[in-house]
């Protein structure tokens, strides 16, 4: 089945150690808005991950445990560096999500969450994500 944090102290343990690996780490994600064709192959977005704690969220009509994380956006090339600070992020340095508004990371939220379920895997977590922030850290 996979993990289930049996008490605070040991979920907060493994938080940590999967984030000291996840420190290291750059994802790269391509056709980051699911546009599709040959010209947008190029397209990719360069992110980092943090795992911040558990959290229960009602998912398809029954309590869930998530794991939240923020995702920081990083420089990847000119064009889609403009894409996420003027469309995206409205030039603003960080934004709150919730579950019901995810001002247009819906694609790029959906590939990283299964990039991470599927990473998490190797640590032997099969937990659902969300994220709950998204950083720019490309320029504001």
């Amino acid at each position: 089945m996979g993990l289930i944090f049996i008490n605070m102290m040991e979920g907060e343990a493994l938080i940590t150690r999967v984030n000291e690996f996840l420190d290291y780490n750059v994802f790269e994600i391509p056709d980051p808005f699911n546009i599709g064709g040959w010209q947008n192959a190029e397209l990719k977005v360069k992110v980092k991950v943090k795992i911040k704690e558990t959290k229960r969220y009602i998912v398809v009509g029954e309590w869930k445990e998530l794991l939240t994380y923020e995702l920081t956006f990083l420089p990847t090339d000119g064009l889609m560096d403009g894409i996420l600070n003027d469309y995206r992020f409205d030039n603003k340095k960080e934004l709150e999500l919730s579950t019901y508004e995810d001002k247009g990371f819906s694609p790029i939220l959906l590939k990283v969450n299964e990039l991470l379920e599927n990473f998490l895997n190797y640590f032997g977590i099969d937990i659902g994500v969300i994220c709950t922030k998204v950083i720019n850290g490309i320029k504001y």
